[in-house]
C-alpha cells in the first residue's frame, strides 16, 4: 500500500478547516482507499498541523507525525500516534525537519530534533542522542537491515554507519536543487531529485537513468515500488501512474486528475530483500 497526506477543505467537530491533511492509504493498484486515523485524532485539540511526512511503523502498528500547534505559539511537537487504540503521545518538542527512520524492529525511532540526531524508543520512552549524520533538505534513509544511514547532500549520496563514520560517496552528476522532492528505493539502487528538473539516478551506475519530462510531472512527490522499482506519481491530465522509467511505459492507478499524493510512502510490505546479516 501507499499512504500518503491529501490536503482538503473538512469539518471537524462541527467546525469547517480549510485545507487540512488527512492520512490515506490506497493498495498500489489503487484500490481500497482509507483514511489511516481520524482528522480529529492527528490534529488534536489545538487544530495542529502537519508539516513533514508522517511514517508508519514497519509493524504497522504505530504512527509518528511533525505537528505544528498555531494556537500555542506555533509550537511543533513530534507526536506518536498507537494505530490499534487510536491514542496518541508527544514524543519530542521542537523544530527541524525530522526525517523519521524507523529502526526494523518497530521499537525506535531515529529523527532529527533541533539541529541534532535523536532516539527515542518506545518501550521505554526515552530519547537519547545520536552521533550526527548530516543530510541536505531532510534526506535521511536507514536501510541495510538498520545498519546504513544513506543521506543525500547537495552533490552526493553519502552511506555511514550508525556512527556517522562514512562507509562510501557516491556523486551526483548534476547538483541537486532545495526542492523536496527525494526519494530512495528501499534497495537503494535507484535515487529520485530534482534540480528542478526531475531525475532518476541508479546508484550502482552512477549514472541519470530517466529524465520526467516537465510537462509529465504533476505530483508533489512520488514512491518507488518495493517489487519493480517502478516510479509512481502524478501525471499531469492522467492521474497516479506507474511508471516503468526503463521501458519507459506507464500504467495508469487511478485516473482523476486532482488526485495528489503529498508525502507519499509504502507501507504493508513483506520483507522483500535479502537480509545482510
Amino acid at each position: 500500500r501507499i499512504m500518503f497526506a491529501w490536503r482538503t477543505d473538512q469539518t471537524v467537530n462541527g467546525k469547517k478547516l480549510e485545507s487540512h491533511h488527512l492520512i490515506l492509504s490506497v493498495n498500489l493498484d489503487g484500490t481500497d482507499l482509507r483514511q489511516v486515523l481520524p482528522t480529529e485524532l492527528l490534529i488534536g485539540n489545538n487544530e495542529a498541523s502537519m508539516d513533514h511526512k508522517p511514517v508508519r511503523s514497519p509493524d504497522n502498528r504505530y504512527l509518528v507525525a511533525s505537528m505544528t500547534h498555531f494556537v500555542k505559539n506555533n509550537r511543533i511537537y513530534k507526536v506518536l500516534y498507537v494505530l490499534k487504540n487510536m491514542t496518541s503521545e508527544m514524543i519530542a518538542q521542537g523544530g527541524s525537519t525530522p526525517d523519521f527512520n524507523w529502526t526494523p524492529d518497530s521499537k525506535n525511532i531515529i529523527f532529527y530534533l533541533e539541529g541534532d540526531l535523536k532516539n527515542y524508543n518506545i518501550e521505554t520512552k526515552t530519547l537519547t542522542d545520536l552521533p550526527m549524520v548530516y543530510s541536505s533538505g531532510g534526506t535521511l534513509n536507514l536501510r541495510d537491515n538498520g545498519k546504513t544511514f544513506v543521506a543525500s547532500r547537495k552533490t552526493q549520496l553519502q552511506f555511514t554507519n550508525l556512527n556517522g563514520e562514512k562507509i562510501k560517496v557516491i556523486n551526483f552528476p548534476t547538483k541537486r536543487g532545495d526542492s523536496g522532492l527525494h526519494q530512495l528505493s528501499l534497495d537503494s539502487k535507484y535515487f529520485f531529485y530534482s534540480d528542478p528538473n526531475k531525475y532518476i539516478f541508479d546508484v550502482e551506475k552512477q549514472k541519470i537513468v530517466y529524465t520526467i519530462p516537465e510537462d509529465d510531472f504533476g505530483s508533489y512527490d512520488m514512491v518507488f515500488d518495493p517489487y519493480t522499482n517502478e516510479a509512481i506519481y502524478n501525471k499531469n491530465n492522467t492521474g497516479l501512474v506507474k511508471h516503468n522509467f526503463i521501458k519507459d511505459k506507464r500504467e495508469t492507478i487511478i485516473p482523476v486528475e486532482s488526485f495528489v499524493i503529498y508525502d507519499g510512502s509504502i507501507i504493508n510490505y513483506p520483507p522483500i530483500y535479502e537480509s545482510k546479516d
